[in-house]
Order: C-alpha cells, then structure tokens, then sequence
C-alpha cells in the first residue's frame, strides 16, 4: 500500500501505514472499478480543490511508479 499525504508518498514496504477510513468511504473503496481506475486509486479533497487539481495531484509521482521525496 502506498499512501501520498500532501506531496510525500509513504510505501508500507518502507514504513507502517494505518489509515481509519468511514463506513461511507469503505464502500466507496469497496466499489472501486478496476476498469476504470486500473491503480486502485482511491482519494479525499478538501470541499474547494477544483477537479483538475485533484487529477493532476493524484498523477503526479504516478508515472515513475516510486514514491516521490
């Protein structure tokens, strides 16, 4: 599992990771369609980000398939 907070990704290889997630969010998880979002990618924003600036956050450090520092 890997976890980005903020523009620093964290690997579960490297490091332990625990996230608390609601009810509500574990359902949204749970229908997550691999057809559409092959990475699994599963993400929460503050109300005022704009959608592209979620994409663009959640791509970025995605390409090169290793967590940013």
């Amino acid at each position: 599992m890997r976890v980005k907070i903020g523009n620093q990704w964290h690997d579960s290889n490297d490091e332990p990771i625990c996230i608390q997630v609601s009810e509500g969010e574990q359902k949204q998880i749970a229908s997550i369609d691999r057809s559409v979002a092959p990475n699994g990618i599963y993400a929460i924003f503050p109300d005022n980000w704009r959608r592209q600036a979620m994409l663009d956050w959640m791509q970025s450090g995605e390409d090169a398939g290793v967590p940013n520092e």
